[in-house]
């Protein structure tokens, strides 16, 4: 694959990639480019991907290096059963969101580098995850996810073995977001001892569901705050 491959709808009608449905594929840049870009001009493009693996996507090449696996802006996107694994760039090494209503279910992000979230980088919009497993990504700022705005939603996700400089699992500079009892921090590992999760602007708040008796949510170096407000409910 020598470029990516794009989902847009320059026409204005954003139910052109209403229903885009991929069984059971695995997609592989080779390092050669980001895999794929989900976006429009006009309006807001509706996507849904199924059982479908983006690898090897590397938006180092591109001015801003925004999402090496997948690009997206001013969509409604839906995610089941998509695995990302081994893809670069400077924000989101898996997934760059901007301004979008992104659901993740059943979804594997796992091997990922970006400056500015291993995995995603979340800015606008919102972001649910329902059941996923987002493991040993490496970042500078958010070993798993930085979100630097919007709403972000983690239930039944597992953060582990993520590594960065800043928040091993989690860096929060902006938005709001919420972790249920279901959702794991384990092993990650932050190299200037700010934790699993760091809430670091004023701007950002951070609630924390954690019911009596229930396991922890985070586990080893865990949590850290600077300047901001975290819910324990």
């Amino acid at each position: 694959m020598t470029r990516a491959a794009t989902l847009a709808d320059d026409t204005g009608d954003a139910d052109l990639f209403k229903a885009y449905d991929v069984a059971l594929l695995t997609i592989d840049a080779d390092g050669a480019s980001r895999v794929m870009s989900v976006t429009t001009k006009t309006g807001v493009i509706d996507v849904t991907l199924e059982n479908l693996t983006l690898i090897g996507g590397n938006a180092s090449n591109d001015d801003v290096s925004q999402g090496g696996a997948m690009y997206v802006k001013n969509a409604n996107l839906t995610l089941t059963g998509v695995a990302f694994s081994d893809n670069t760039a400077s924000y989101g090494g898996a997934v760059f969101l901007m301004d979008s209503i992104v659901t993740m279910t059943d979804v594997t992000m796992t091997d990922n580098t970006g400056n500015w979230g291993g995995a995603i980088y979340q800015t606008g919009g919102k972001l649910n995850i329902n059941s996923g497993d987002l493991s040993n990504n490496i970042g500078q700022r958010g070993g798993a996810i930085y979100q630097s705005g919007g709403e972000l939603w983690l239930d039944e996700v597992m953060l582990s073995g993520n590594q960065s400089t800043w928040g091993g699992g989690l860096y929060q500079s902006g938005g709001t977001a919420m972790l249920t009892e279901n959702t794991k921090f384990d092993g990650n590992t932050a190299r200037r001892n700010f934790g699993s999760v760091l809430v670091k602007s004023k701007g950002a708040t951070l609630t924390i569901n954690s019911k009596t008796g229930s396991e922890p949510i985070i586990h080893g170096t865990a949590l850290s705050l600077y300047l901001d407000e975290v819910d324990w409910m």
